[in-house]
């Protein structure tokens, strides 16, 4: 962890699995319970290694940790019918995703996802529980030629939303993700899910929040202060949001 950043962000990006949706739980005992069959032990330290990676890449992970003999296209399907099972229709969301969707909406900050994950199943997810016209612009791994940890997914992002990459604010969970963003010149916002803060790497500039529930939070005093100060809100069009803000506020409420 780094410093806050003083450029102001004008967009937000939110990663979706384990930052939106309560799901990487769900890949997690899905693959525990596909290897355990194989006979193979799965660790939370090898699924933390491909957590916000494609499926193609998460596979090479795999094979490279257990070497070439694993039975890698007949396990990943078994893990999709587990997946897919656990994830038909609705999905447990993440404290506070809607509240600070409608904050943000209300404030005119466009916001756009940034997943791993392939395009049509983010879009389908964000539909069928509700929340896709939070969102102006949604990319999956499929749609750039290079997923997290490279910075293709979030430049996409950027430029769909018509943004400059130092306008936006990125929200992550995983170290591949937060490296992205990093590479992208984008502000990082990490809410922990699985990884906590502490395991991520030293060279990674990124700022820590509890939850969507106390960023929101933070939001909400950070834009009260400057408006009280300046006489003028902290979100519009033309004013953006400074992300040392946050900090100053959070030190306020303590």
């Amino acid at each position: 962890m780094n410093s806050l950043a003083s450029i102001e962000f004008k967009a937000v990006i939110f990663d979706m699995d384990g930052v939106i949706f309560n799901t990487e739980v769900i890949a997690r005992r899905a693959w525990r319970t596909v290897f355990e069959k194989y006979g193979f032990e799965f660790t939370d330290k090898t699924y933390k290694k491909v957590i916000g990676r494609t499926m193609e890449a998460a596979f090479q992970i795999l094979i490279d940790e257990y070497g070439p003999e694993l039975p890698m296209d007949e396990m990943s399907v078994k893990q999709d019918v587990l997946w897919q099972e656990a994830t038909q229709g609705s999905i447990e969301q993440k404290p506070c995703v809607a509240e600070i969707l409608n904050y943000l909406q209300q404030q005119g900050i466009p916001c756009a996802v940034g997943s791993s994950t392939y395009h049509d199943e983010v879009e389908e997810r964000l539909r069928v529980n509700g929340l896709r016209d939070y969102f102006k612009a949604v990319v999956g791994g499929d749609y750039v030629p290079n997923a997290k940890p490279a910075p293709d997914i979030f430049l996409k992002c950027a430029e769909y939303l018509k943004m400059r990459p130092n306008q936006c604010l990125v929200i992550e969970d995983s170290v591949n993700g937060i490296r992205a963003a990093n590479a992208a010149g984008m502000q990082t916002m990490m809410i922990p899910d699985l990884i906590p803060a502490g395991e991520v790497d030293n060279d990674l500039d990124f700022t820590v929040c509890a939850s969507l529930c106390e960023l929101k939070e933070l939001f909400v005093a950070a834009d009260k202060k400057r408006s009280d100060t300046e006489k003028g809100h902290l979100f519009g069009a033309s004013v953006g949001m400074v992300v040392s803000d946050l900090l100053n506020a959070a030190g306020d409420a303590v």
